[in-house]
């Protein structure tokens, strides 16, 4: 008999939809830079290096959704499954 528990598996689902209106400027918050990497990628990262997560996909306005492909192989998730429409 298997005794080893099992850790239970989610999918992460990101929410990166906002335009960034209040902040000012063309750029959502999201897609900044900050501590030299887009403020997005901090959560992209975490997620990646969570054992029970096996996939994310990102909720962003459809008109970012090659950077945010773009941004997830760079940065090697390979957990990324797609960008949808927010």
């Amino acid at each position: 008999m298997n005794t080893e528990k099992r850790q239970p598996r989610a999918y992460a689902l990101v929410v990166a939809g906002g335009s960034g209106q209040r902040l000012g400027g063309d750029t959502p918050k999201q897609f900044l830079t900050l501590g030299g990497q887009e403020v997005l990628t901090y959560s992209l990262l975490a997620l990646q290096r969570t054992a029970n997560i096996c996939g994310i996909v990102v909720c962003a306005q459809k008109m970012w959704h090659e950077h945010v492909r773009a941004l997830c192989a760079e940065n090697k998730i390979t957990k990324f499954m797609d960008a949808a429409a927010a």
